[in-house]
């Protein structure tokens, strides 16, 4: 049972953030959103890759902010993709 992000970690990993993640199956979009209550927003600017599971090859990938005035973050643009 996870309620928290920090139950996901193993001994000695870091969360650089988190959010809620949904598919958009007719535009073929991962839209990732929101923030993690106990490690805040995605630390986009700490990361340089994203590891996506084989089956979502061609999908692209937003994040939307909870704040509307903030602007949506093409994920594809600032990170490069690894599939497992």
């Amino acid at each position: 049972m996870v309620t928290l992000h920090k139950d996901l970690l193993m001994t000695g990993d870091k969360c650089l953030g988190g959010g809620y993640y949904e598919f958009d199956y007719v535009s073929n979009q991962i839209i990732l959103s929101g923030h993690s209550s106990d490690f805040g927003k995605p630390l986009w600017h700490c990361l340089s890759t994203i590891k996506i599971p084989k089956e979502y090859v061609g999908f692209s990938i937003q994040y939307k902010p909870d704040d509307i005035c903030e602007p949506t973050i093409d994920v594809d643009a600032i990170l490069e993709k690894e599939y497992y």
